[in-house]
């Protein structure tokens, strides 16, 4: 299961995590396809709903760093909670 957080700062709207596969899913503003990043840390994810620029910690982190596959989700059928620590 992807545990979404709502981020709508930038080019985001929220980003997802799976712990079961090491997969982060970030799902871009104005977009129908969410991109995965596969075998990221969970830490990474943390790092990132916490991050006070969404954009730059995505650009500097995420971006060219992880193998990334783009994904059709139903939105529908994953949560959004609010990430607590």
């Amino acid at each position: 299961m992807i545990r979404w957080s709502r981020i709508n700062e930038g080019t985001i709207n929220r980003v997802g995590y799976n712990k079961e596969v090491k997969s982060l899913y970030v799902d871009f503003i104005g977009s129908d396809v969410d991109t995965a990043f596969l075998n990221v840390p969970e830490a990474l994810y943390v790092f990132f709903v916490e991050a006070k620029i969404p954009d730059y910690f995505f650009r500097s982190f995420v971006e060219g760093y992880f193998e990334e596959a783009k994904l059709k989700l139903e939105n529908n059928v994953d949560t959004i909670y609010p990430y607590a620590v």
